[in-house]
């Protein structure tokens, strides 16, 4: 090879290393082995569905962790609801008693009337983001639990209403009808806490979701790194390679010039 063959040539090597450096360093500095597509095209493209399907992953958790927090917040009426037919009973037994003036039944009844408005109010007003959870406008929501279209878990909901429970209009002012109003109490706790016990398997569902969403983007978040993140071990190396070989060929090319310089001179002398 002419010496001006290997002054070009090193010239060519030096400005592909230079290019090679540009990618080495912003592979460092970025974090990405693949910093652009031009990098490995065929790998930008399996990172970028990875990184789509993490991201939907970690959205679904979300939702079911949402899913979770309906779950709670209709629970938590369901055993206010509880507390409050436990006292309906208990001053059904009492009004039971033949033993019970018409004064007092009055006072017995009226606070088993605040209970039963209070039962109506919290049926009304127990909500989540706006979707109410207790008077009944919704038997169950579906909750997005997976990345695909039919990924869904359908939680049941509690119609709360004393309508519904069969306590609205409960008579107390007799000890016969308060006898009477002891079974419809009786069915009506029996359904809120079958209810309860929904919820609970519910919300048991949707941690295991949440505990398997999480898993398994952590696993495609893995995968997606271990193509496009950068190996710093190896960046340095190759980062030190590429400085050692421009350092050759600035050296060479400088040879070359020199000697292209001792050459004109031996023509001129």
């Amino acid at each position: 090879m002419s010496v001006s063959g290997v002054g070009s040539s090193s010239a060519s090597h030096l400005a592909s290393l230079r290019t090679q450096q540009t990618t080495t360093l912003a592979q460092v500095s970025s974090g990405r082995r693949i910093s652009r597509a031009g990098v490995d095209p065929a790998g930008a493209a399996i990172v970028a569905e990875l990184d789509t399907e993490a991201a939907s992953q970690r959205a679904a958790v979300r939702n079911a962790n949402d899913g979770m927090s309906v779950l709670e917040t209709a629970e938590g009426a369901a055993g206010s609801t509880v507390d409050a037919l436990q006292r309906i009973r208990e001053l059904a037994v009492q009004a039971s008693s033949g033993t019970i003036n018409a004064s007092q039944r009055s006072l017995i009844q009226r606070e088993v009337d605040e209970l039963v408005d209070q039962i109506d109010s919290q049926a009304d007003s127990t909500e989540f983001n706006g979707l109410k959870l207790a008077d009944g406008s919704r038997g169950s929501i579906d909750v997005q639990t997976g990345t695909g279209s039919g990924d869904q878990t359908s939680v049941g909901l509690i119609d709360l209403r004393s309508s519904t429970l069969g306590i609205d209009g409960i008579d107390l002012t007799s000890a016969a009808s308060a006898q009477a109003a002891l079974d419809d109490i009786d069915s009506a706790l029996d359904d809120v806490n079958a209810g309860r016990s929904g919820l609970g398997a519910s919300h048991n569902r949707l941690a295991s979701a949440v505990a398997y969403g999480e898993q398994a983007a952590l696993n495609t978040e893995a995968a997606s790194a271990s193509i496009g993140d950068t190996d710093f071990i190896q960046a340095f190396i190759d980062r030190s390679n590429q400085s050692v070989q421009q350092e050759a060929n600035i050296f060479a090319m400088a040879q070359s010039r020199n000697m292209n310089r001792v050459a004109v001179l031996g023509l001129l002398g």
